[in-house]
């Protein structure tokens, strides 16, 4: 089906991700990985791109609130 690079490992890190991604508790993601919360969170999850920018603009809000929110525009 041509998905030769898809592997154990990537099926397992997309788990890890899709899960935490969906908000479930850590804990119960790296049971299900096999891993300690450490290992899950610092290998096998990759937070999503929306996530990253999501927490991008949270940080702009609490940094400029005044531009943020549309006031000195």
């Amino acid at each position: 089906m041509g998905f030769d690079w898809v592997n154990f490992q990537v099926l397992r890190r997309t788990c890890g991700s899709l899960l935490n991604d969906e908000g479930a508790d850590p804990r119960t993601v790296s049971q299900q990985l096999g891993h300690s919360v450490d290992v899950d969170t610092n290998v096998y999850w990759k937070a999503a791109v929306r996530r990253q920018t999501d927490a991008v603009a949270a940080l702009d809000k609490s940094v400029n609130p005044m531009e943020s929110s549309g006031v000195l525009q």
